[in-house]
């Protein structure tokens, strides 16, 4: 690893954000301690899995044990959520938009849901198991019925098969992890 350099939290943020300067590593100052990793567009594959399993396998609840369809859940509600989000955007920009409100709509309630979602699902600390299947099912509720209409505009709309895509898989990884919870 490179000697650590002194960066401040503004700069190290940069740095986290952009992936340019200092290099990746184990970065201090005066008054803390940045680790700087790689940005979304420098990551290999797989590697965003290693972090969310990381994470939660250091949790002191957790004790090194980790769920792999919980650790699966929790990155297809990121990437669903991203990928309706985008393709929300990209509706918005074609000409043909008034007849994509209701794909817009549904693009957006389901990336919210899924973002809870996930962060709900990556919480260790206590128990709210009732809570967390609650919102798998909505979750997979938002994913289908996102699904079931982007792909109504899939044959048009590139963007809308890829989230239709997407929503088919987020759905499929909450119900896994729900049946696994079930009573």
């Amino acid at each position: 690893m490179a000697p650590a350099a002194r960066v401040d939290a503004a700069e190290a943020a940069v740095v986290v954000q952009s992936g340019i300067g200092p290099e990746i590593g184990l970065h201090t100052n005066s008054c803390c301690r940045v680790r700087v990793t790689r940005t979304g567009r420098d990551r290999q594959p797989g590697e965003e899995r290693m972090q969310v399993q990381q994470m939660i396998s250091m949790h002191p609840d957790a004790r090194g044990s980790t769920n792999d369809a919980l650790i699966r859940c929790i990155e297809e509600c990121y990437s669903c959520a991203q990928t309706c989000t985008s393709c929300a955007d990209a509706c918005l920009a074609e000409e043909m938009v008034k007849e994509l409100t209701q794909c817009v709509r549904l693009n957006l309630d389901c990336a919210d849901v899924c973002n809870i979602t996930g962060r709900i699902a990556t919480r260790r600390t206590g128990s709210d198991d009732e809570l967390i299947r609650r919102i798998l099912v909505t979750c997979a509720a938002a994913c289908r019925l996102c699904g079931d209409e982007c792909e109504r505009h899939a044959s048009r709309h590139e963007h809308c098969r890829i989230c239709a895509e997407a929503c088919r898989q987020c759905m499929q990884a909450c119900q896994e992890v729900g049946r696994s919870m079930a009573h």
